[in-house]
């Protein structure tokens, strides 16, 4: 009988756990509704939030003794410090019908149940829409968070994905959504709320992945993203589809440190006709787009940005600071060529602040300041 309940029109996921929480909001104004969605409140106190234990005479609860037993049964909305606690949707509500200190019945967030939670969106699409836990907001939406540019602090708006839609709606409200939270990267928030890596003294790594391929044929990738951009209107990505911040927040230390650090290593009787640890392509979709609308186009852009203050310079710059540095093992085979182009990119020179007799010669244009620039270039044989 049980099976065909749950099977039944209105019926629910038979894995879908659940459990009985304590609802004390931050804001306590909105009263909570069934399908919202609710985060574990980290206060150290107990369930009924006290801080001492009135059964030993008053003894003070303490971390590490795994006293404060609110962490698993009091619950808030969605706040800038807790939506890396996502606990869960709620259920049923108590005697106080949503209100301050409800003893509510929550779905826990046990990845791949099916639950109704109720959805900010005004259209979603079956097995496709992505829903997520918001900051601030009692219902699921889109992954919004803020995404400041260089040297910004982050602001208050963060969200974490949680689930994937298995309705498709036409209007904001209740919709299935199915709960898979550990399918997708959430990895602390915002400045402020990032995870910690304990210190210790000795290497540390967060994520990691070693694979080797054994494949004899076709390619091979460790990781593939991509991103697609299609929306109308104002979108761009100017703060990196893919992006990476090291923030230095400490002094002293002889070690080099590098944003990024790629490393290609090369064995013996390798015949690949050309390697390299990284390779950035621009390339067009159509057979002839119309690009007379871009500003320009880069394959690669590099952009060195050292002041003091949004208008002056540094009063103690780096002694050699560089856009570019090459460094090539002293003792080691020492790169043939700076600069190699398959393509000739080189220009005739005819300007008359050049030599008549290096009229013949070619250049290599280049533009600094708004200006136009002509780098002269000679053959082995002009210079010989």
């Amino acid at each position: 009988m049980s099976k065909i309940s749950f099977m039944g029109v209105g019926g629910f996921d038979p894995i879908a756990q659940t459990k009985r929480v304590v609802w004390r909001p931050v804001s306590t104004g909105t009263a909570l509704k069934i399908g919202d969605p609710v985060c574990y409140c980290k206060d150290a106190q107990d369930y009924k939030e006290r801080t001492t234990n009135p059964i030993t005479g008053g003894t003070t609860y303490a971390e590490g003794a795994q006293t404060y037993n609110g962490r698993l049964f009091v619950v808030e909305e969605p706040l800038i410090d807790n939506i890396d606690q996502f606990a869960g949707i709620v259920k049923n509500l108590g005697s106080k019908d949503g209100a301050d200190g409800d003893f509510i019945e929550i779905y826990t967030a046990n990845s791949g149940a099916i639950v109704p939670a109720n959805v900010v969106l005004t259209a979603t699409t079956v097995g496709r829409t992505l829903l997520s836990v918001m900051v601030g907001t009692r219902t699921l939406g889109s992954p919004t968070s803020d995404i400041p540019a260089y040297g910004v602090t982050a602001g208050s708006t963060d969200s974490k994905v949680i689930g994937i839609a298995m309705e498709t709606l036409t209007a904001a409200g209740l919709c299935w959504v199915k709960l898979d939270e550990n399918n997708f990267i959430h990895q602390g928030g915002n400045i402020g709320n990032e995870f910690v890596v304990a210190a210790v003294a000795d290497d540390v790594t967060v994520n990691q992945m070693n694979v080797s391929f054994a494949n004899t044929q076709d390619h091979c990738q460790l990781l593939h993203y991509r991103a697609k951009l299609t929306g109308i209107g104002d979108v761009h990505a100017s703060r990196g589809i893919f992006r990476f911040d090291a923030i230095l927040d400490h002094t002293g230390g002889e070690s080099h440190i590098y944003g990024i650090d790629v490393l290609m290593d090369i064995g013996d009787g390798v015949t690949t006709p050309y390697l390299a640890p990284l390779k950035a392509t621009l390339r067009t979709r159509s057979e002839d787009p119309d690009l007379s609308g871009a500003h320009g186009v880069a394959c690669l852009m590099l952009e060195y940005i050292m002041t003091k203050t949004t208008t002056s310079v540094l009063t103690n710059p780096p002694p050699y600071g560089a856009l570019i540095h090459v460094n090539s093992d002293d003792v080691g085979t020492t790169p043939k060529y700076l600069f190699f182009s398959d393509k000739d990119l080189s220009l005739a020179v005819t300007s008359d602040d050049i030599a008549a007799a290096d009229t013949a010669a070619k250049s290599i244009l280049i533009r600094s300041g708004g200006v136009e620039y002509h780098i002269p270039i000679y053959t082995d044989a002009e210079i010989a």
